[in-house]
């Protein structure tokens, strides 16, 4: 008698626990790019951002995404990438109704507006970025404390390794497993196009300097060490100067360092936009809706930064332009494409980044590619 009452005592203990841990109705369980358990609805239709960049993968997934079920978002994309906002707005005019809920960083945020827009799931970036991260705690205890379950995906930290993982994250959170397992083919097939002839390279990487965000910084020269596009020149074969002078993720190089120590490669990232002109702005101009003239005029003007003339790279017409906001997108892995004909033109010669980015377009998002992303230093552009 005495041992059936035990038995009774610890059944009645663990019920309630029990009913704690199982996960309601209508939910499945998902492991996000943190390795967190998270349970989620199965039919996922109130969706808020951490980032309004985010907003390109999400539609790679679903198309109509941006007009269906993004309830909220930061409103980052607006300020640092418009030409992809009006690439959007264009298609879907009612994108200008979605809540903004923050602006340009986890500061900004507002729990509040958030737990009132009733998300089904928060999707947030895993590290640093514009918006909340693992870090935030607060705003994750407040979200849950909500029912509100947050998914972390990156694109930043680790692009190449977190992309496909995030891209395949999406897909089950948003019941389109198929769509996330095509994309993330192509990515893997253009992926593999580098590496493996790399594999069989045995002469020594070219020195490649990277300056970040050409423009915004009146002395020279930001760069990134670390993670976003130091990983995509890792990826196509090149050496990162940077890494080798900063602990952090990215730093400044003064210009006596590159005079002493000459880059073979010259890259800059383009943050101009098609709202501006050459002539106002000092900052690399390519994307949405840029033309190769324009391209090339905002190269030729950085060429012309004081001291650029005595660097190697850029008096060779070895200086190159690329858009900047491949390190927060899922096709990323066109950036290393262009990076590996850059660094290595005879091997990568078949290759077609060109190709791959307009199929990205055609084949997973609501409108067609329309711009400039990258360009080489043309000769004449030189000429006073």
């Amino acid at each position: 008698m005495y041992r059936l009452l035990i038995l009774l005592l610890s059944v009645i203990t663990w019920l309630p626990i029990a009913a704690a841990q199982t996960p309601q109705a209508n939910t499945q369980q998902i492991t996000d790019i943190a390795e967190r358990q998270v349970f989620v609805p199965t039919n996922i239709q109130r969706i808020i951002l951490g980032e309004g960049r985010f907003l390109t993968a999400l539609s790679v997934i679903d198309p109509q995404i941006a007009t269906t079920k993004i309830v909220g978002m930061l409103g980052e994309m607006q300020r640092y990438d418009p030409g992809t906002w009006e690439q959007f707005r264009r298609v879907m005019p009612n994108i200008e109704k979605i809540p903004v809920i923050g602006g340009k960083g986890a500061n900004s945020f507002s729990v509040e507006k958030a737990i009132a827009l009733k998300p089904d799931v928060a999707i947030f970036g895993l590290q640093k970025g514009h918006g909340p991260t693992l870090k935030n705690t607060s705003i994750l205890e407040k979200l849950e404390a909500a029912n509100i379950p947050v998914v972390f995906i990156d694109f930043r930290q680790k692009p190449l390794e977190h992309t496909t993982q995030s891209m395949a994250i999406l897909g089950r959170l948003l019941s389109k497993t198929e769509r996330a397992e095509q994309f993330n083919r192509l990515y893997q097939q253009a992926l593999d196009q580098v590496l493996e002839p790399l594999s069989r390279i045995k002469t020594p990487k070219p020195k490649v300097f990277l300056h970040s965000r050409v423009g915004l910084f009146t002395e020279c020269c930001e760069t990134i060490a670390h993670q976003m596009f130091a990983d995509f020149i890792d990826a196509a074969g090149g050496h990162n100067m940077g890494r080798d002078l900063l602990p952090g993720d990215h730093g400044m190089v003064n210009l006596e360092y590159l005079l002493a120590n000459q880059p073979d490669i010259y890259i800059g990232t383009a943050i101009g936009h098609f709202q501006q002109k050459t002539s106002d702005v000092n900052t690399l101009i390519s994307g949405a809706f840029i033309s190769e003239d324009i391209v090339q005029r905002s190269l030729h003007k950085a060429s012309q930064t004081r001291g650029f003339d005595y660097l190697n790279a850029i008096k060779q017409q070895r200086m190159h332009s690329i858009w900047h906001h491949f390190y927060i997108s899922p096709f990323n892995v066109v950036a290393v494409q262009v990076m590996a004909k850059w660094f290595y033109p005879d091997t990568f010669a078949h290759l077609q980044p060109d190709a791959l980015l307009t199929r990205f377009h055609q084949d997973f998002l609501p409108f067609d590619r329309d711009g400039v992303y990258w360009a080489s230093l043309q000769p004449q552009q030189r000429q006073p």
